[in-house]
This record gives structure tokens, C-alpha cells and sequence, in this order.
């Protein structure tokens, strides 16, 4: 499984600004990312990291809408689980916002995967204090297995 990793860390923050800058980001990756698949190199794309922003936020106000509205090049690994506290990457605020994203080919190696945070501060003392305020999002492709 060959595939392209980016790993990213998008603007924090509430404001009006902020949320602007993220969606310009997002707008912007994906026309990177449009622009390598229409090359015809490699088409498996997977994007990791802080994305700064809730999946599940209202349309309108939604930074992550040039990939969500394409669905035939791109999913979220981790929408099925946004909303869902349990799976809360920032510890202190219980809302998920890392992300995992992949292009429509690496869903074939990713099928009958699985993806979920790793609750690591429940297992390790001290965690939030000495490691992170975010746990770690991961997604099991079979093909590895």
C-alpha cells in the first residue's frame, strides 16, 4: 500500500478569523491534492493531524465542506465517530479535532478498517500534563494486519 502521507496542524482558535483561515486552508489542500490526482501519479492520499475543527459543525460554518461535499474523492475516516465524546481527541473540551482524510483509492486498503483515538490518558498518569492535551487518532487499514 503505497500512498501519500501530509501531515498538517491548521490555524487554532474561535474567532471569525480563525475559522476563515481554515477554510482557506481546506480549500486550498484540496485543490493541491485535486491537482496531483489529475497528474496521475500517486492516488492514494492519506492527511493526518490538527485539523482545529469539528466535523460535525453546522454547514454553514463549516471549514471542511470542500471535501464533504465530495464524496466520490474523499472521506473523513473519522466522521462516523465525531460527535461521539468517548472519541475526543482534545481531553480537555471532549470534541474531536484531529482528523484522518483519504482520497477514494486508499479506501480500498482501508475497507473493513477501523478508526478511533487512543485514550492514552487513561492509561498513562500524568499525560495531559506531560505529553499532550490531545490524544491520539489512529485508523487500522487490514491491509497491514
Amino acid at each position: 500500500f503505497d500512498f501519500c502521507l501530509i501531515v498538517l496542524h491548521l490555524k487554532a482558535g474561535g474567532t471569525v478569523s480563525d475559522r476563515e483561515r481554515r477554510a482557506n486552508a481546506c480549500r486550498l489542500l484540496k485543490e493541491y491534492i485535486d491537482s496531483q490526482l489529475r497528474q496521475g501519479g500517486e492516488h492514494d492520499f492519506v492527511i493526518v493531524g490538527d485539523w482545529n475543527d469539528r466535523l460535525d459543525n453546522p454547514l454553514e460554518k463549516n471549514v471542511f465542506l470542500p471535501f464533504l461535499e465530495d464524496t466520490l474523492n474523499y472521506r473523513f475516516l473519522t466522521l462516523p465517530i465525531a460527535g461521539n465524546v468517548f472519541y475526543a481527541s482534545l481531553i480537555a473540551s471532549d470534541v474531536l479535532i484531529d482528523h484522518i482524510l483519504v482520497t477514494r483509492d486508499a479506501l480500498d486498503e482501508y475497507s473493513g478498517g477501523r478508526t478511533f483515538t487512543l485514550r492514552l490518558d487513561d492509561e498513562l498518569n500524568g499525560y495531559s500534563r506531560l505529553i499532550s492535551d490531545h490524544r491520539p487518532v489512529m485508523a487500522l487499514f487490514p491491509v497491514f494486519r
